[in-house]
């Protein structure tokens, strides 16, 4: 409807008639873009004649009026730079004024900027005016559509101020606004503060977290919202299930689909119905997917579009082309016309198929649609080409396509990157620049891949200044690559100056770096390097192991090749290819061939891939062992009869024997293959050309020229013989060169030859006298060569690295070297004044003058500078004695080890010995006495006297008189006051006293260390308070004050130590609360403060503790809930908060502990079971969980919908008051080792499953109402009937008429306790078979029937009772063989007969038999016998090596035992051994610290 007239209307009407028609335009009832622009006229029209009738007399009223119809006029027709025209010119606005263009500018994205000033205006500019609801809301939207969190935020303040966050528009639309910003927790605070909250807010917040993948919060959000009785919308669920297929969440996904199916307040629409076929899809669920599309009674192409997006996730291309073909089919809606989103679905989910099946027709199909020209569509038809290995074909695309963006250049470059085309790849990223394409990291990543295969170490430098002059050398794609690049191209310095500038190098760097250095020979730094990544808390991968394993192949190292395959194999990295084929090598070449035979065969690639056969063959004749290169000959022909290089190696082997018959017969049949072997080809750039060569090359231009030389080098190797005499004289009468000289040599000489500079490089140390010496020797060399460049020819070259070569072999090894006399006398004195065991110092000959090959020993210039004799590998006997004094003789000894032997005495006076000591290492010995000091040795580094008998004091000022750095006296038996004068000691880093008797406070003069790192004095009896001035120490990484008692709070002084890593304070007397600054210690990785009396709540903000691995807060008396923020620390493994006052249900938020591994919440008022196993079952990684003397209000056991804990080893739900029966989801734990759920109120049978967890060995169910006979299964139990040790049992030793002496408890004894229930039936005599059953308890039940006489049969059984039953019969005399049997009782059974009294029955008193009134012979037992206690002798460092083995597993069981049901009390003082065996912290703190691959005390130093 065209508007009126103008000129036959007051201005109101005309006004009100075009706001009408503009009304009606907006509806769709006339076209569109003439009647706008007539509108638009017609208003602009409108205006003029509203200024034109504007008079000074005339009232403002009407004047604002009109100005306001114009306005909202104006606004309609989207005419905004208009409408503000017009605000700017009206004399009075009003609020409405200004509310209508804020709105207006609010909307348009180009004008929304305008809004702040405009508002601000208002706010400053109008005295009379008031900014209303509607004007902070037009600003948030400005704010929000410009993405200006901080415009939004100071609205935001404003709106407070004003009082409009009372209102119900204001804060719907502030989470608006800070949804758009990307501001998810500021919108969840408006949201949490709302006073009301309609079904919009909860919209706009619940569609925010999903939106920045707070997922959980979102869920939580939307039960709320249903329990609060709102009704979700479509759009609500449409959310929720989207924030669900992101993030891979099927299980909860289905939980919403069927909440959908039961509503009826919901009527699934078409977008919601998308939603739920996207959440299938994107989970990999592609056949619910199916059946919810094929509910869809008219699928839009939206519909189509998802169903086929989600076949490439689960790799079906199949399915993607038939859905194709079907959505080709439904031809009776336009609406559902295949488009560029849908072709790129199906070209993306085929490229894994043989192209010519489909992505060719599909590129024909894109060529009829028209949509060849997509740049979309065209990316994917490259991927597909190049997934398929048709680079030509992705290269005629490619040329063919008129658009090109940087993803297609970038996927030209990556293509050809990934195809071993690096050629093509590097041509592809020049055009792409001089396209004038700006490079993304990716791009460059693999521009720099490529150079890396191509070894084009030049080109790749010039990436690298690409990449800086990018702005991406800090990112980690990039830096990555470039760690590669420089790796592979052998520029190890360069490799690792770019790595060190990474500030957080993820797995691919640190895997580039790692096997750079192992594949060049540098094995040291690889390992090194390693250790770094572990203590950096990454978990290594197979690529690492790879790295590994390869530089322990090329250096030898047999011993560090086997430990990474053992710690390989217990990350649970299934070996590849690449693994097999380092291990064979690395034992082929030491000679192992059997041990490489043994694992080829346990490998999957022993029948498909010959290479490893033919690594082994090539051994064989190196180490002329023809039997096993037979035989891998054999297989290897197997696979590949015509493999010409497996010929060619049998026939060299058959040819080391001199079996030339044979070599004929296999030349023979070699010849009848009609196959020659390939010939290998090198190549070499010189002048920016690149000559490739081979064997027996006549191609090259220059080929007369290179034999020309070759002649002319043979010729000139006859003027050595002249030239000696004149060279060697000249040698030795050759000047000292100045002590002025530099570290690096260089050697320069100018001949006729092409080649003039020669550079070595030696780090100079020790042996600079030597290279001294050498470069002498190439200084006459040099010479000789300028002097006589006709006679010496290019033979110079040649010597010259000969004396190299010879020179830094003299230097490295010195086996030739003759000792110095006095030191080999003060050797051999001291060889003969040790007691050998009979067995002499392996290596050593007395008659020999060139001490300097003996075992242990390393010379420079015939003196001995290092003697390490220590015996941690246990590779021969122990050394005894106290000959030591000669040592001191040796005065250029700088390194000496003697540690882990029995050398005892008093070490010798220091006072005139060890002058140039540097490294001092006699720990693990028993030395007695004073500890050794050394006032005069200037060098002093490090002095480790661990695990001695060292006593008295300590003489600090003696010690420091050197610049010592590390000091190891831990393990002694030092005695009084801590001592003073560390401070003396100004670059000490590591002070470590562990372990001794040590009294007193703290001195203060041990604050003032400046570089203390690790302070270690655990095990002592200091005491007093800590000292705030501890915050000096900002360099401290490590604190061990545990196990003394000290008292006092914690000083909140951890803010000034951001390098602590490790923090112990356990076991003293601690109160107060936790310290709210640990914190500010982002590197913290350990924290254990366990049995303290600290209180308070737990309020330390975890958010910024990243790194934690470790938290132990155990036995104190915190109280309220666990912190939700505790789950931020997502590399948490350990977590102790057992006995203390928490209480409350465990956070939700715990599912994002996704590495923790161990839980103990023992003792605390926890409830909800339920819910906490519903949390806590979302942790892939968890394998123990403690959750003993909780949930008291008398909770049902859960039966069903627990799906997790697939690696569970140990479970503890004892003494919780639960009901019900034996969970059945139980049976799905396959890895468990530990069953308890003792002391509740469980009833009904004993499920048969429960004996078929193979892995299960302690089951405790005692003190429960369970009933019916024992199952079977028990008797079958895998874990308990083997014949030989399981590795986590009691090692058993010799019997000693007295039972098992437990001095080699290595973990938990196998138990079955199922005592105090009312469990009837026979003793099942299947229990004979369970060898390895340590504990058996059954008493107090109903059993009846006899004893079985094949009990006898349990070899390990050390605990039998059977008290309190219906027992009948005799008492088996077979009983008596059970050596190992400490505990035994049948008291108060029907038993009759003698007592057998051979054997451990000798040993027992009558009280095991009582109330048995016709069991004969109680009488003639003495009934004075104490029950013998059983003592545990052990010391520190044993226990650590027995637990490191099954770390994981032993820190598991530390808590069970604080559960003291055991009536008996030889019951309980044998657990009370146990629980006092493994209750250490410092046990605990090391296992976990061993499994993360870190050694703390040999961090630094090794």
């Amino acid at each position: 409807m065209p508007p009126p007239h103008l000129g036959s209307y007051p201005l109101e009407e005309a006004i009100a008639a075009a706001t009408a028609a503009a009304a009606l335009l907006r509806s769709g009832t006339t076209p569109r873009r003439s009647a706008v622009a007539l509108l638009l006229r017609r208003a602009r029209a409108i205006h003029a004649r509203l200024v034109v009738s504007s008079t000074p007399s005339a009232p403002p009223t009407p004047t604002t009026f009109l100005a306001n119809q114009l306005l909202s006029l104006y606004t309609r027709l989207s005419a905004v730079p208009d409408a503000v025209a017009l605000l700017r010119s009206t004399p009075r606005p009003s609020v409405v004024s200004y509310n209508t263009v804020l709105s207006a500018l609010s909307r348009s994205p180009r004008h929304a900027h305008a809004a702040f000033g405009l508002f601000r205006r208002l706010l400053m500019c109008e005295p009379g005016l008031r900014p209303t609801a509607p004007s902070l809301c037009a600003v948030l939207r400005a704010a929000g559509e410009t993405r200006d969190r901080r415009s939004g935020g100071a609205a935001h303040a404003q709106a407070e101020v004003m009082g409009f966050l009372a209102s119900d528009i204001v804060p719907t639309v502030l989470l608006q606004m800070y949804s758009r910003c990307g501001a998810p927790r500021d919108a969840n605070q408006v949201f949490d503060e709302m006073a009301t909250r309609d079904e919009v807010a909860w919209n706009c917040v619940i569609h925010c977290n999903v939106r920045y993948g707070y997922l959980d919060r979102a869920l939580g959000q939307f039960c709320r919202m249903v329990r609060g009785g709102l009704p979700p919308t479509e759009s609500t669920l449409s959310s929720v299930l989207s924030g669900c297929g992101r993030a891979g969440d099927c299980r909860r996904g289905r939980a919403l689909h069927g909440w959908v199916v039961k509503s009826e307040e919901v009527d699934p629409d078409m977008p919601l119905q998308n939603a739920l076929l996207d959440m299938y899809s994107s989970c990999g669920d592609l056949d619910t997917a199916l059946r919810v599309f094929d509910r869809i009674e008219t699928p839009d192409l939206v519909s189509w579009n998802t169903l086929i997006a989600g076949f490439p996730g689960v790799g079906d291309g199949w399915s993607a082309m038939d859905a194709f073909v079907q959505l080709k089919a439904v031809q009776f809606d336009e609406r559902v016309v295949p488009d560029e989103y849908t072709l790129a679905a199906v070209v993306s989910a085929s490229a894994a198929l043989p192209a010519i099946f489909g992505g060719k027709p599909l590129h024909a199909e894109v060529i009829k649609t028209g949509l060849d020209r997509s740049v979309f569509v065209g990316n994917t038809l490259l991927n597909m080409y190049f997934t398929n290995e048709e680079p030509g074909s992705a290269r005629n695309l490619f040329d063919s396509l008129t658009h090109k963006d940087v993803i297609m250049w970038t996927e030209m470059v990556a293509g050809h990157s990934s195809l071993g085309e690096g050629e093509l790849a590097l041509k592809y990223f020049v055009n792409m620049l001089q396209e004038g394409y700006k490079v993304d990291s990716f791009s460059l990543s693999s521009a720099l891949n490529s150079t890396a295969e191509l070894a084009g170490l030049k080109q790749g430098e010039m990436l690298h200044a690409q990449v800086v002059k990018s702005g991406y050398e800090e990112n980690i794609c990039a830096s990555g690559s470039l760690v590669d690049m420089y790796a592979k191209n052998g520029a190890l310095p360069g490799a690792y100056l770019v790595f060190c500038n990474v500030q957080k190098p993820d797995l691919k760097c640190w895997n580039s770096i790692i096997g750079g250095y192992g594949n060049h020979g540098n094995s040291e730094m690889a390992f090194k390097l390693f250790g770094e990544m572990i203590r950096d808390g990454l978990q290594p991968d197979h690529v690492t192991y790879i790295s590994l394993l390869s530089a322990c192949s090329h250096c030898g190292l047999v011993e560090k090749g086997k430990f990474y395959w053992f710690c390989m194999m217990t990350d649970g990295i299934v070996p590849g290819f690449k693994h097999y084929t380092s291990m064979v090598s690395l034992l082929s070449r030491a000679g192992l061939l059997e041990e490489a035979v043994d694992i080829m065969i346990q490998s999957p690639f022993a029948k498909k891939c010959p290479e490893l056969w033919r690594i082994l063959l090539s051994s064989c004749i190196t180490f002329r062992n023809l039997t096993i290169g037979v035989h891998a000959a054999e297989q290897a022909l197997e696979q590949d009869p015509d493999d010409i290089s497996t010929h060619i190696l049998l026939s060299n082997l058959y040819a080391s024997f001199g079996k030339w018959d044979v070599v004929a017969e296999i030349r023979k049949r070699m010849r009848g293959l009609m196959v020659e072997k390939e010939p290998g080809l090198s190549w070499f750039e010189m002048k920016n050309v690149v000559h490739v060569f081979s064997a027996d090359d006549e191609c090259h231009s220059q080929i007369v020229d290179c034999r020309d030389e070759l002649l002319r080098l043979k010729g000139n190797m006859g003027l050595l013989d002249s030239c000696e005499n004149e060279l060697m004289s000249k040698v030795y009468t050759a000047d000292t060169p100045s002590s002025s000289c530099q570290p690096n040599l260089k050697f320069e000489i100018s001949s006729s030859s092409k080649l003039s500079t020669l550079t070595v490089f030696k780090r100079a140390s020790s042996e600079l006298p030597t290279i001294f010496f050498w470069l002498q020797e190439m200084s006459f060399l040099s010479l000789f060569c300028r002097c006589h460049p006709q006679k010496a020819g290019s033979y110079c070259h040649s010597i010259l690295f000969l004396l190299v070569f010879v020179g830094l072999l003299h230097v490295h090894g010195g086996h030739s070297q003759t000792c110095d006399s006095e030191e080999l006398a003060a050797l051999l004195a001291f060889s003969d004044g040790l007691d050998r065991m009979g067995a002499g110092l392996v290596g050593w000959g007395p008659d020999e003058a060139s001490c300097c090959s003996w075992t242990g020993i390393s010379c420079a210039l015939g003196r001995v500078v290092q003697l390490d004799l220590s015996n941690r590998s246990l590779s021969r006997y122990s050394l005894r004695g106290e000959a030591l004094e000669h040592l001191g003789r040796l005065g250029s000894l700088r390194i000496l080890d003697l540690s882990a032997n029995g050398l005892v005495g008093a070490f010798p006076a220091t006072d005139g010995g060890f002058l140039a000591i540097e490294v001092m290492n006699i720990s693990f010995n028993r030395f007695t006495r004073s500890h050794p000091a050394f006032p005069r040795a200037s060098n002093l580094t490090i002095l480790d006297i661990t695990s001695n008998v060292f006593s008295s004091g300590i003489k600090a000022t003696a010690l420091c008189s050197s610049p010592v750095k590390v000091l190891r006296f831990s393990a002694n038996a030092f005695s009084g006051d801590m001592p003073t004068g560390f401070s003396q000691c100004k670059v000490l880093n590591e002070l470590s006293l562990n372990g001794n008797g040590l009294t007193g406070s703290l001195p203060k003069d041990l604050y003032t260390i400046p570089g203390l790192r690790r302070l270690k004095l655990q095990g002592n009896q200091l005491s007093g308070s800590l000292d705030e001035a501890l915050g000096n120490l900002s360099e401290l990484m490590q604190i061990d004050l545990s196990y003394n008692m000290f008292t006092g709070i914690i000083p909140d002084v951890f803010g000034k130590l951001r390098s602590l890593e490790f923090l112990n304070l356990a076991s003293n007397k601690l109160n107060g609360t936790l310290p709210l600054s640990l914190s500010r210690c982002p590197m913290l990785r350990v924290v254990s403060l366990r049995n303290n009396s600290l209180s308070g709540e737990i309020d330390i903000d975890f958010r910024f503790l990243r790194r934690l691995n470790i938290f132990d807060a155990g036995t104190n008396k915190l109280r309220g809930a666990v912190p939700p923020r505790l789950a931020s620390c997502t590399e948490l493994m350990t977590l102790n908060l057992a006995r203390n006052k928490l209480q409350g249900e465990l956070p939700e938020s715990f599912k994002s502990l996704r590495s923790l591994s161990y839980l103990s919440l023992t003792g605390n008022g926890f409830t909800n079971l339920s819910s906490a196993l519903q949390v806590l079952q979302n942790l892939p990684n968890l394998t123990s969980l403690v959750l003993t003397n909780n949930f008291r209000g008398g909770e049902t056991m859960p039966v069903g919908a627990i799906e997790g804990f697939k690696n569970m080893q140990v479970l503890a739900l004892a003494n919780c008051a639960l009901s019900g029966t034996v969970p059945p989801w139980l049976q799905s734990l396959k890895n468990l080792n530990v069953l308890d759920i003792s002391w509740n109120n469980l009833h009904g049978n004993i499920p048969p499953w429960l004996g078929n967890l193979d892995k299960l060995f302690y089951i405790d169910m005692s003190n429960n109402s369970l009933s019916g006979e024992l199952p079977e299964s028990f008797t079958r139990m895998k874990s308990l009937n083997s014949t030989g040790d399981l590795p986590l049992f009691i090692k058993n030793s010799a019997s000693t008429g007295k039972g098992l002496q437990y001095n080699q408890l290595s973990s938990f004894p196998s138990s079955l306790i199922l005592s105090n229930n009312k469990l009837v039936g026979p003793v099942l005599r299947g229990f004979g078979h369970l060898m390895n059953l340590h504990v058996l308890d059954l008493g107090f039940n109903k059993f009846s029937g006899p004893i079985p006489d094949e009990l006898s049969d349990m070899k390990s059984l050390e605990i039998l009772d059977l008290a309190h039953n219906d027992l009948s019969g005799t008492i088996p005399s077979s009983l008596t063989k059970l050596s190992f049997l400490s505990k035994f009782d049948v008291s108060y059974n029907n038993l009759s007969g003698d007592i057998p009294t051979e054997g451990q029955f000798s040993t027992f008193t009558n009280e095991v038999f009582v109330g048995n009134p016709a069991l004969y012979g109680i009488g003639n037992k003495s009934c004075n016998v104490p029950v013998i206690p059983v003592e545990v002798s052990y010391d520190s460092d044993s226990a650590f090596m027995l637990l490191t083995v099954e770390a994981g597993f032993a820190f598991g069981l530390l808590t069970i035992w604080n559960i003291l049901f055991f009536a008996r009390s030889w019951r309980a003082a044998y657990f009370q051994m146990v629980d006092s065996f493994f209750d250490k912290l410092y046990v605990i703190t090391m296992v976990n610290l061993n499994r993360l691959g870190r050694k703390w005390e040999y961090k630094d130093y090794p």
